[in-house]
């Protein structure tokens, strides 16, 4: 299997023992973002705005919890 390969189109689990397990996960997890970019660009949202406003909630949590310092 080879990024960009369906996981749909497998007939059998990859097993996590399997060398091509890493590659079927990310498959998977490309498979998931590209249906994710379709949703949002149908939606009609700016993916950009949402972008920084998701990492000004990522850096706005990491100074709550005390993880991030300058």
């Amino acid at each position: 299997m080879w990024i960009g390969q369906s996981s749909e189109s497998q007939k059998t689990k990859v097993p996590p023992s399997s060398d091509d397990y890493v590659l079927d996960q990310l498959c998977i997890c490309e498979e998931q973002l590209l249906k994710l970019m379709e949703e949002l660009e149908a939606s009609g949202k700016d993916v950009e705005q949402l972008a920084q406003q998701m990492e000004a909630e990522e850096v706005s949590e990491l100074f709550r919890i005390g993880i991030f310092f300058s």
